[in-house]
């Protein structure tokens, strides 16, 4: 699918990279650790049809800029993801926020709730297989939360011919049920991203700034969600298990469940027409409600 690759200035300084395509109403992407908007290109076929897509690049990762010596924490995340959406001067939305994109969003609009759901109107989320509580972080991944160590790892030499190799293995068989379907093409987009200037930084100190406080503010602050939702996971998932899932569904009072089976942490790149068709069925619904 072909969309529109635009640019924005946030805080006057930082290039965030998005993409901007269709008509209707919006839905805004937003992607997870270590990905970028290119993720959501097989669903976008599906909901361009109807829907206007919005998926940005959060700093740090994908095309946008990637500054060190910055702050790189949820909250900070989430302030980019308003700016956006107040420089589109979206209304009506819907956000799809996946792993670490869900904390984002689940920030955005509870922790500052004022800017994007009063402001905007935010009608509905989607969270799939999203980072919602604190969680037993896999173990080749500890490596980035040790301080003294992940300073050593935000080296583009060390990124690019030792680390990033092997979490492409590791990253085949944890966030996929079929690794098979983790082509050629998919991991030179990917691992393209992480070796770009900055981006080892952006995704150390995005972890390390992940903190448990701030899952906590999140997770402290579910029931309080009062618009439609719908939890998604991938039945499969090794990265943020399932019952993560339940567990979040649990907490938010009407959200509809929905598991995907046979797929694993990346439902809508492993099974983009089952995860469309979820997203799809779910606002219709809600259209029908209000017709």
């Amino acid at each position: 699918m072909v969309t529109d690759s635009k640019i924005f200035l946030y805080d006057n300084k930082y290039s965030i990279h998005y993409h901007d395509t269709g008509s209707g109403e919006p839905i805004v992407f937003v992607h997870g650790l270590g990905a970028a908007s290119y993720g959501w290109r097989f669903i976008s076929e599906s909901l361009v049809k109807k829907y206007r897509l919005v998926s940005l690049d959060l700093r740090g990762f994908g095309m946008s800029d990637k500054p060190t010596k910055s702050i790189y924490s949820l909250k900070h995340h989430a302030e980019v993801l308003i700016a956006l959406i107040q420089h589109l001067n979206l209304r009506n939305i819907t956000v799809v926020g996946h792993s670490l994109g869900g904390a984002v969003v689940l920030t955005a609009y509870l922790v500052l709730s004022l800017n994007l759901s009063k402001e905007h109107n935010v009608k509905s989320l989607v969270l799939m297989d999203a980072l919602a509580y604190r969680y037993k972080i896999p173990w080749y991944l500890l490596f980035f939360k040790i301080p003294v160590l992940n300073s050593l790892l935000i080296n583009r030499y060390t990124i690019s011919f030792v680390i990033s190799p092997i979490l492409s293995r590791i990253g085949r068989k944890r966030l996929f049920f079929d690794e098979r379907m983790v082509d050629d093409k998919m991991a030179k987009a990917y691992s393209g991203y992480i070796r770009q200037d900055g981006a080892q930084y952006a995704l150390v100190r995005t972890m390390e700034q992940t903190t448990p406080q701030s899952l906590d503010a999140i997770s402290n602050e579910l029931t309080n969600i009062n618009i439609p939702v719908l939890v998604l996971w991938g039945e499969h998932d090794k990265a943020l298990p399932v019952s993560l899932g339940e567990k979040l569904n649990s907490d938010i009072s009407g959200s509809k469940w929905v598991v995907i089976k046979d797929c694993g942490h990346n439902p809508h790149e492993e099974c983009p027409s089952e995860t469309a068709n979820a997203i799809l069925s779910f606002l219709n619904n809600l259209e029908n409600q209000h017709d």
